[in-house]
């Protein structure tokens, strides 16, 4: 029998929510900063998320237990959901344990993988992902000499040959205090002091130099080279004293893919991705409770960078800084290198997705998600006569013509071709029942543009538009000055020219056969 809200007393205090079913268990748990505003909105609003449905549809009682105010009712939901990790609620599914690099108490140190912290070495860490790890590691050990965990050398044929450099006879020719010498420089390259790295090799390079020594000076010109080059491999141009994560999200369907690079004082040691279900949800939505549920179990970075502001910034940095016990800085760049290393992680996303000109398309046109399902219109007529309107509809980049529609145009007398698409459109969309896409796309410049958003506007619909020219193939997007120009071989181009062309077939089609009814 469902739940009868009007019995139960819901408090008006910050709090959690405990939704239980018939048998007692727990399906999910939430937070608020009102218990009875939110605990109401479920039951008076319908819900996108089938799963919120069914959720609903379970629930026979809710406990409350109050708080204080909205952080602690954030870090109480926390705790509650890891404790008995409800099936509604979101869960990550990825929790690997976190591995570090030690550099071991001896005559001469070694490199090796450890998963926890003791009071002997120095480490440094810590990372989620193994291969980062060992790519970090075994660079360090080519770069510097150092001897490596002998069970590294098991990881294949790419790791024999670096080891093979670094062989136990090699520490014959060198003492201890040039090993320890060394060891040192790994450290600044570790902790990712780069430029004191660079500096130092430097100096020992111009010293051995002055000395004719021209060997060892080719040997740190090496160096000072592979950091370097090591530091472009990341991608990262932003040398930090301190740690950040960066995270951008691609929604699919009624899926969010989401990663998250791991950035130590600028250098990559980490990337996770997560594919998570949100029919319903919007980025900021998505992005603010992936960050709760993913810190639950993670170092929080001093700085965060994401694509969109979340929901509830304040309350999000409160309950960061909660666990990590110092400052946290939530950055949502537009422009500059953290803007680009966004672009990066999306990206990243994208290959992943491996999804060709659509992913294309999503990422050069910054689309909120993959254009799966695009509508391309088109206006023919002759001086105004026998005019009509298309509108194609392309379904993952194929045409799906069950949805083709074409328009007689009603309204508009003598030849208006903007006031013939404004018709068009807003028949078109009128339909709600049909299936909205995630792309418009519009023949023409900015005119044809600026139709399509009056049309939008009017009809309360926040649909991506873009137009296309023909001309140049100049695309005009909202918001953007200058159109955007896209190779001649792009595969996502070709995709735009393919749905143009086949909107003014289709509505050429239409037009030639009213003209032959005429005459």
């Amino acid at each position: 029998m469902p739940i009868n809200l009007s019995k139960i007393k819901i408090p008006q205090s910050p709090g959690c929510y405990i939704m239980k079913d018939r048998s007692g268990d727990i399906l999910y748990i939430g937070k608020a900063k009102n218990l009875s505003k939110r605990v109401k909105s479920y039951w008076q609003k319908t819900h996108a998320d089938w799963k919120t449905d069914e959720l609903l549809g379970s629930v026979v009682d809710i406990e409350f237990i109050v708080t204080r105010n909205e952080v602690e009712a954030l870090l109480l939901e926390a705790r509650l959901i890891r404790q008995h990790k409800p099936r509604f609620n979101l869960m990550l599914k990825e929790n690997q344990p976190y591995t570090y690099i030690k550099i071991t108490d001896e005559e001469f140190p070694r490199l090796v993988s450890v998963r926890t912290i003791g009071s002997d070495g120095k480490y440094f860490g810590p990372f989620v992902s193994g291969k980062g790890k060992k790519y970090l590691m075994l660079t360090t050990a080519r770069l510097f000499g150092l001897r490596t965990d002998r069970f590294i050398s098991r990881s294949g044929r790419e790791l024999y040959k670096l080891l093979s450099e670094i062989k136990e006879r090699d520490l014959e020719k060198i003492s201890a205090t040039e090993y320890q010498y060394n060891v040192r420089l790994a450290e600044m390259f570790l902790r990712g002091s780069k430029e004191q790295l660079l500096v130092e090799l430097e100096r020992k390079m111009k010293k051995a130099s002055a000395e004719q020594n021209f060997e060892l000076a080719r040997l740190y010109r090496d160096h000072i080279r592979s950091i370097k080059n090591f530091s472009e491999k990341q991608l990262i141009l932003l040398p930090k004293n301190y740690d950040q994560d960066v995270i951008n999200c691609v929604v699919v369907s009624d899926k969010a893919l989401v990663q998250v690079f791991n950035i130590n004082k600028g250098i990559v040691t980490s990337r996770n991705h997560f594919e998570l279900q949100v029919a319903g949800q919007g980025l900021a939505e998505i992005l603010s409770g992936f960050v709760e549920q993913y810190y639950l179990t993670r170092p929080v970075p001093r700085e965060l960078i994401l694509p969109v502001e979340p929901t509830d910034k304040s309350l999000l940095v409160r309950y960061m800084e909660s666990f990590k016990g110092s400052k946290v800085e939530i950055l949502v760049p537009k422009t500059g290198d953290k803007k680009k290393l966004l672009d990066l992680v999306r990206q990243n996303i994208l290959v992943r997705l491996n999804a060709g000109p659509l992913a294309e398309l999503q990422a050069r046109l910054q689309l909120p998600r993959l254009p799966e399902e695009i509508d391309g219109f088109d206006i023919s007529n002759t001086s105004g006569k026998e005019a009509v309107g298309s509108c194609v509809h392309f379904s993952g980049g194929k045409p799906n013509k069950n949805l083709y529609r074409k328009f007689k145009i009603k309204t508009v007398s003598g030849p208006n071709d903007y006031a013939m698409m404004e018709e068009v459109m807003s028949r078109r969309y009128a339909h709600k029942g049909w299936v909205m896409p995630d792309l418009i796309l519009v023949d023409g410049g900015k005119g044809q543009l600026g139709i399509a958003l009056k049309v939008l506007a009017k009809l309360g619909l926040d649909l991506p538009v873009i137009s296309l020219a023909k001309k140049r193939e100049e695309i005009f997007i909202p918001g953007y000055r200058e159109p955007i120009v896209l190779e001649r071989r792009s595969d996502g181009l070709k995709l735009l020219q393919n749905i143009r062309d086949e909107a003014h077939r289709f509505a050429i089609g239409y037009h030639k056969l009213l003209r032959g009814k005429r005459s």
